[in-house]
């Protein structure tokens, strides 16, 4: 039976047929072949299971089936997928490149009694974990959220949980990880733009930003250490260039050129104390830094205006693209 692994793989390097090339001087047509190859990992692996009957979730529910590591390595864009012993066998000769571990999945939960819905489960970090829980996984149903077991999150024991989207996560090497948290521990002792209020709007002038219109409240030395304290992130977004697409001679749609975003706004939420849910950081990005020429403002999905990131007239909080950089956010 077919691995998760090598159905993955087989998925990402579906070989096929071109329109082929036509040449004028013979007046023929030369067969081509389209090849996929991998030239990068991403940090987030967004898998659609696609699942439609019964003979496909047979796979999913077989014991252990899902894997709870991946692991991954290229040779000439050509991509092989490792796990189980296997992985562990490649890793001891430093033959991976890239290493993913198991996150999250969205699952449709299907009843006799009951219209089918959606529930997510997401695994959490260790260092995040409650200390009167033994098992990282959680489910997220509806407005219930429980601490589940490990068999309970990656089992399927029967056709009333079917898996949806399965989200892998890249594991940081050991180095990579020492220096996210020496960049953490980096702004604890200099948290500086924590701290104080910091806006592009505040040296003009007549002072456009409008104080009524500050939502957010800083933090203070009390606040500290930030380390396992909950935070919530939200971010918003312009439209900085519209997709270009053209139609082929065979009537086919083709993309000439993705449509592009820009950072329009991110807000940070606490998650303890009396200010919960109270955000300690709303900043919006001021326009000048790759989007000069915005599109669009998306106002029904980010409540953006015009005049929100232009530093002459806006009323916000205005930051340029730097400052949530530095803080670790983009």
């Amino acid at each position: 039976m077919s691995s998760f692994g090598s159905i993955l793989k087989s998925s990402i390097h579906r070989d096929g047929d071109g329109q082929g090339i036509y040449c004028n001087t013979c007046r023929t047509r030369t067969p081509t072949t389209i090849r996929r190859t991998v030239q990068n990992f991403p940090s987030v692996l967004n898998i659609n299971a696609n699942v439609n009957d019964d003979h496909e979730w047979h796979y999913w529910g077989i014991q252990g089936w899902l894997p709870p590591r991946l692991g991954m390595s290229t040779h000439n864009g050509r991509l092989s997928i490792f796990q189980g012993k296997e992985l562990d066998k490649k890793k001891a000769e430093e033959r991976i490149n890239t290493e993913y571990e198991l996150c999250g999945m969205v699952l449709e939960i299907k009843t006799d009694k009951e219209d089918p819905h959606l529930v997510a489960i997401v695994k959490v970090p260790k260092e995040e974990m409650p200390s009167d829980t033994t098992s990282p996984w959680y489910l997220f149903n509806d407005f219930l959220v429980r601490n589940i077991s490990e068999d309970e999150a990656l089992g399927f024991p029967g056709t009333w949980k079917w898996p949806g989207v399965i989200m892998y996560k890249k594991v940081f090497s050991e180095r990579r990880t020492t220096s996210l948290l020496t960049s953490m521990r980096g702004i604890q002792q200099d948290p500086w733009l924590l701290f104080n209020d910091y806006s592009l709007t505040q040296f003009q002038p007549v002072g456009p930003r409008d104080p009524r219109k500050i939502q957010h409240r800083l933090l203070t030395p009390a606040d500290l250490p930030l380390a396992k304290k909950f935070v919530a992130i939200d971010a918003e977004f312009v439209l900085l260039q519209n997709e270009e697409a053209e139609l082929t001679s065979t009537g086919e749609r083709e993309l000439l050129r993705p449509k592009r975003h820009g950072l329009g706004r991110v807000s940070v939420l606490r998650g303890w104390g009396d200010d919960t849910f109270v955000p300690f950081i709303d900043d919006y990005i001021a326009a000048g830094e790759g989007k000069e020429n915005i599109v669009d403002y998306l106002t029904a999905y980010s409540g953006l205006i015009e005049g929100d990131l232009n530093p002459r007239t806006s009323q916000r909080t205005l930051v340029p693209l730097k400052v949530p950089s530095l803080i670790g956010l983009v």
